[in-house]
């Protein structure tokens, strides 16, 4: 299978996971399964002179679920002095 053949498979995962309903988590799984089918295959005495550090951002946004706010009572009344 080829690079395009995988680009619109993985479209079409990332559409079906989409969905609001679907697991983030199951969208990352999917993501780094993907990601190993794309992962560059070097020869062992050429891997050292090209090792060169990779930076990669993941951004993980997940919907918190919306709370009623706290209510928090009001102080009891300071006690009366009686004089």
């Amino acid at each position: 299978m080829g690079e395009s053949e995988y680009a619109k498979s993985l479209g079409t995962l990332m559409d079906t996971l989409e969905d609001p309903e679907s697991d983030p988590k199951l969208r990352l799984e999917g993501l780094k399964e993907w990601a190993r089918h794309f992962q560059t295959k070097r020869a062992p005495e050429s891997a050292a002179a090209n090792d060169v550090p990779v930076i990669v951002q993941l951004v993980h946004e997940v919907r918190r679920p919306v709370r009623p706010p706290i209510e928090i009572p009001a102080p009891p009344p300071p006690p009366e002095s009686g004089a």
